[in-house]
């Protein structure tokens, strides 16, 4: 038996050498990758495959996601983190699959409920192993000698690291309801850390789990921001059913291509309304960029706004994008209104009862473009950095406090970093 476990851990040290654990699918800012077994780091790329003992890392106000698996398991990082990535061996704790490493910094886990049933990550940091599966948390490292870790949803093992001398794991039953604080023998842990609690974990110390403030958490910009990550990319088990009234947005009826935030934009070729002049994407992002080089003003970002006559909530979110515009005009923003499967005629006509509404009006009459932005409902807005990475989409339209707030934060956030 000894012999057996001891070729299946080395078929799978083998095997994770040859496989791609994790992918690159998303990064603002500052990033870095190092390959295994070098010390140099060098930059990053969208769908960088990544093997055992590779490791990324971010700068100071970036940010980096990896989908480990195929299955959807999404590991993000905040500003100034590490991470490796790695395989588990048959004969380590929880068995063979995927380990992530978080040596600095803040991390985000999502593991959805596809995954649920057949990924296995564990989560490793300089003083806890995390075994996770179906579950939603965070892990922070204020420093090298503690780990704060919060569940949201799901449930999380969690174990020291390293291993306590001689094993003697107990086994763990069904969640239970912990009263806040306690301790455990901090020579040898294992801990259940359910939903809404935290566990706090400082070399030496005593482990201790607790509830956590969940509206003081769900205030924190890492926490939103990873959340509206979560609803792009993974739709709800169980969607809550539309509220009476005037709609939000309205269903297009389109089978259309999937876009989230991070892919490179689908380059489109489209005509200005009412004349024969067309408009290409790779004049204004991506390595062309000869409109904005000719013009001797390059262009940091491009909005689209997908529209139609008939979409109730349409004029509204224009009206405000159009003032929107105007705050960006000298700042290398381009902003465009994209019609909807109409003609010029139907779509100049209802813009002269609307005249809060400027901008420049693009056709697409036969929902090429639709289909590429995954415009099934209306309205759709869409920004796009000058590399021809989708920064931001907005599906719908809600309010335009709201609204105006999460468009403004994005074109910020672009030209901040200069992307």
């Amino acid at each position: 038996i000894a012999t057996a476990l001891v070729m299946a851990a080395g078929v799978t040290a083998a095997l994770g050498q040859a496989w791609v654990i994790a992918k690159v699918s998303f990064y603002m800012g500052e990033a870095g990758f190092k390959k295994a077994g070098t010390e140099e780091w060098g930059g990053v790329t969208l769908s960088q495959p990544l093997f055992t003992g590779d490791a990324v890392r971010t700068g100071i106000e970036s940010r980096l996601e990896v989908k480990v698996g195929e299955e959807g398991v999404l590991v993000r990082i905040d500003e100034n983190a590490e991470l490796e990535v790695s395989t588990r061996s048959l004969m380590e704790w929880k068995g063979a699959g995927a380990k992530a490493n978080l040596r600095s910094g803040r991390l985000w886990s999502n593991i959805s409920r596809l995954a649920a049933d057949r990924e296995n990550l564990t989560i490793e940091t300089p003083t806890v192993l995390a075994a996770v599966r179906g579950t939603i948390f965070r892990i922070d490292i204020p420093n090298v000698a503690t780990t704060i870790m919060r569940v949201y949803q799901g449930e999380v093992e969690v174990r020291d690291n390293p291993a306590p001398p001689g094993g003697g794991m107990r086994e763990v039953g069904p969640p239970r309801e912990i009263a806040p604080p306690r301790e455990v023998t901090p020579q040898q842990w294992l801990e259940l850390v359910a939903a809404n609690q935290q566990l706090i974990v400082t070399r030496g110390e005593r482990p201790q789990i607790s509830d956590f403030d969940v509206e003081e958490d769900a205030s924190l910009d890492w926490v939103q921001w990873n959340k509206k990550r979560d609803k792009e990319l993974i739709p709800p088990e169980n969607p809550p059913e539309e509220p009476p009234g005037e709609a939000e947005d309205q269903p297009t009826g389109l089978a259309v291509n999937l876009l989230v935030v991070g892919q490179e934009a689908p380059n489109f070729v489209m005509k200005k309304m009412g004349t024969v002049q067309f408009v290409f994407l790779r004049d204004y992002a991506g390595e062309l960029r000869i409109e904005a080089q000719m013009r001797g003003n390059e262009q940091k970002a491009v909005v689209l706004s997908f529209f139609a006559t008939w979409c109730k909530p349409c004029p509204n979110e224009m009206a405000v994008l159009t003032e929107i515009a105007r705050e960006y005009q000298d700042r290398g923003v381009q902003f465009f209104f994209v019609n909807f499967g109409e003609n010029d005629r139907m779509a100049a006509a209802w813009l002269e009862t609307h005249p809060e509404i400027e901008g420049t009006i693009l056709m697409d009459p036969f929902l090429t473009t639709a289909k590429k932005y995954g415009v099934a409902v209306l309205p759709r807005t869409v920004v796009i950095d000058k590399n021809r990475v989708v920064r931001f989409i907005e599906q719908g339209y809600y309010d335009e406090t709201h609204y105006r707030a999460d468009v403004t934060a994005a074109l910020e956030s672009i030209l901040k970093l200069g992307n």
